[in-house]
């Protein structure tokens, strides 16, 4: 390889930005924006500069949309001002920037021409006006248009060529030029074999460079007149008086101009109404920013509204007092979202500001509000599909708030899945974690989320222990509770049988949570004259009166509280705290027989025990005893030597007994903790009946579906 020259555009080679720019110069000669870069009137003492694009000897750059102050003069003084942009290659910090001056003769921009191999610097002129002590006026752009191989300078002319003949009126721009300047023809001639470096000292619209025989004369980019500069002065001249008038009715009217800073004001501790009150924020500029007359506010520059597009990109505007801050807001956009609006906070929702009026002093933050479709997968977790093909998947909106992801409230899906012993009982947003959503309801999702199918165990069965048990509801959800009561005994004598009730069954749906406990009893059949658990009444045998009773059935009952059903029972379920109950099967009735005569027991269950024979009346919904709490639970007994008793049921409330070998009457059954109701349009029932179970009670839970 030659170590005395290096070929920058080949493989491995290395094209630094310098090298770049130089291309771009020799592409694009000169200086110029592109787009934009527009500078208006914002207020007072400040200019808008729109956002643009533009290259200064073959280095490209953007503007933001932004504002810039600039220092007014004195009362009676009348300054010349331009805004332009500097380039400075040897700050490595800060190499491009912005800049206002006013001076009363502004001094020459710099111009190197050779500034990409000298690492110097360039001034980009935008725009020139004059500075009074009321304010800016005659704002005049004066920057140059670029246009692809348009060459130096910026008038749009043809790039000046060596050893040519121009004659006068022709326009041409020169690489050696200020950016701004469009080069006009007054002297028919020939330019010399080589640029001349009077076009790099052109500070000012009428120089004139004097090219081999040709003259030239730099005028500004939209042609004013050799002119401007005598009419700039005679508008400052203006803009003198009016501030002189100004003065002269202050004096007249006997008000007094004070310019003070915000704190200051604040801090006096009284006003003078015939005080305005100029009052600043910058100690640098002392641009006012609010104007008091005495304790009256009449003029706001306005607040400072930062409009939060994203994490880490956000846009400022100073939006007037009393105007609309989401009226006054920049465009905004994100990469595969479309805007929708405005918040005051960061909530991803669809809710947004119509509008926002600026009323107070302090800074405001608004935050854009995105959207776009997400699509959010189901996993079976263990499940198989029910229909072959089913959707599994669906959409909603989604809504991003500087950061904040999330959908719209959206109708939360069935599950398209079934799994064998299983019931599903709702989605989770992994697959170990309790249910989130159910179907039906309205769901908010994460961005990007994943719901998978829940499932919890179909049917939980209680045979007959002797005694309670608990149990902990494993979902939320809908359970159906289904009981049965015990049956009662049979009297026997000889090859005689009067057999007793049979049980009563009672069936009802109930909307559960999580982590509920209930407890379920179940009744155990009589046995001769052994009462059932649960209730079941006591019999007895007369023998000598040829009388024989037999015990009633036990009841089987679901309660959130421990304990057998019985008015008497203060540490389990009584009448007091009977609201504890959720349904209840009753017991049947002892047979009893009575010198021959058999007598069979009453069924349990339904709303009505059936009725013993004798008299005895089976248990109903409420006492048919002496008092509310009569019966209650379980069935009355009868204590005398010389007579047989059949026991009566267990139940909501007790059968009650046989005597003198009459039968037992059965209890009733309750299923007002499991009444009916209706949910997603589906109705759930709740009955009880009589008579259909023989033996021991038992007990189902069954889990139903999603609530």
């Amino acid at each position: 390889m030659a170590d005395n020259i290096t070929l920058k555009t080949y493989k491995g080679g290395n094209v630094t930005p310098q090298d770049d720019a130089i291309i771009y110069e020799t592409a694009i000669p000169g200086s110029g924006i592109f787009k934009g870069c527009e500078v208006t009137y914002a207020r007072g003492n400040v200019l808008h500069i729109s956002q643009g694009f533009g290259m200064i000897r073959g280095r490209f750059f953007e503007v933001y949309e932004t504002e810039i102050d600039v220092r007014l003069a004195d009362v009676g003084e009348t300054l010349q001002g331009r805004v332009y942009i500097h380039l400075d290659l040897s700050n490595a910090d800060e190499p491009i920037k912005i800049l206002a001056q006013a001076a009363a003769e502004l001094p020459p921009l710099d111009a190197d021409v050779n500034i990409n191999y000298n690492n110097s610097s360039y001034d980009l002129e935008l725009a020139i006006f004059t500075v009074s002590s009321a304010g800016l006026d005659g704002l005049t752009k004066v920057f140059p248009t670029l246009k692809a191989g348009s060459g130096g300078g910026g008038g749009g002319g043809e790039t000046l060529t060596r050893a040519t003949s121009y004659s006068v009126g022709a326009t041409v721009t020169a690489v050696g030029a200020p950016g701004w300047a469009t080069l006009v023809c007054t002297q028919a001639g020939t330019t010399a074999a080589s640029e001349p470096s009077g076009y790099s000292r052109i500070t000012k619209v009428g120089d004139k460079v004097l090219d081999g025989t040709a003259v030239f004369t730099a005028r500004n980019v939209i042609g004013e007149l050799d002119g401007v500069i005598s009419d700039v002065s005679r508008m400052g001249e203006s803009m003198t008086e009016l501030d002189t008038k100004v003065t002269e009715m202050m004096s007249s009217t006997g008000l007094v101009m004070k310019l003070v800073s915000i704190d200051e004001y604040r801090a006096l501790e009284s006003y003078s109404a015939t005080t305005i009150y100029l009052c600043y924020e910058d100690e640098s500029t002392k641009r006012v920013t609010r104007i008091f007359v005495g304790e009256d506010r009449v003029y706001a520059a306005g607040v400072k509204v930062t409009y939060q597009i994203d994490t880490g990109y956000s846009l400022e505007r100073t939006v007037p007092d009393r105007e609309d801050a989401i009226a006054a807001a920049p465009d905004a956009a994100l990469e595969g979202y479309t805007f929708v609006g405005w918040r005051q906070d960061d909530t991803a929702e669809k809710k947004v500001l119509s509008e926002f009026i600026i009323t107070s002093e302090e800074p405001v933050t608004l935050y854009a509000v995105f959207k776009k479709q997400m699509t959010i997968g189901l996993m079976p977790n263990g499940g198989t599909l029910t229909v072959s093909g089913a959707a599994e998947s669906f959409t909603a909106d989604c809504y991003y708030n500087n950061g904040n992801a999330q959908s719209e409230p959206t109708t939360v899906p069935a599950s398209p899945y079934t799994r064998k012993n299983m019931s599903f009982c709702g989605w989770s947003i992994d697959s170990l974690s309790t249910p989130s959503y159910k179907p039906g309801e309205k769901g908010v999702f994460p961005a990007g989320a994943t719901l998978y199918a829940m499932w919890v165990t179909t049917e939980y069965d209680f045979p007959y222990t002797g005694s309670y048990v608990q149990f902990t509801i494993p979902q939320d959800g809908i359970y159906e509770f289904e009981v049965w009561g015990g049956s009662g005994g049979s009297a026997k004598v000889d090859s005689l049988v009067a057999e007793g009730g049979l049980g009563g069954h009672s069936k009802g749906y109930k909307k559960m949570k999580k982590d509920e406990v209930v407890y379920v009893y179940n009744g155990g059949a009589a046995n001769g004259t052994s009462p059932g658990t649960n209730g079941g009444g006591g019999g007895s045998n007369y023998a000598s009166g040829k009388q024989y009773g037999a015990g009633g059935g036990g009841s089987t009952h679901v309660a959130t509280r421990s304990g057998a059903l019985g008015y008497g029972n203060s540490s389990g379920l009584n009448y007091t705290n009977r609201e504890c109950v959720l349904i209840v099967a009753g017991g049947g009735g002892g047979g009893g027989i009575d010198n021959g005569a058999i007598h069979k027991g009453g069924h349990g269950g339904g709303e009505r025990g059936g009725d013993g024979s004798g008299g005895a009346l089976g248990g109903r919904q409420i006492s048919t005893g002496s008092s509310p709490s009569t019966n209650f639970g379980y069935a009355p007994t009868y204590s005398y030597s010389n007579t047989a008793e059949s026991g009566g049921g267990g139940g909501w409330f007790g059968g009650n007994y046989g005597l003198r070998g009459e039968s037992g009457a059965g209890g009733s059954g309750y299923v007002d903790g499991v009444a009916p109701f209706t949910h997603n349009g589906k109705y759930y029932p709740a009955e009880t009946e009589a008579g259909v179970n023989e033996g021991h009670g038992r007990a189902f839970i069954r889990y139903v579906e999603c609530a």
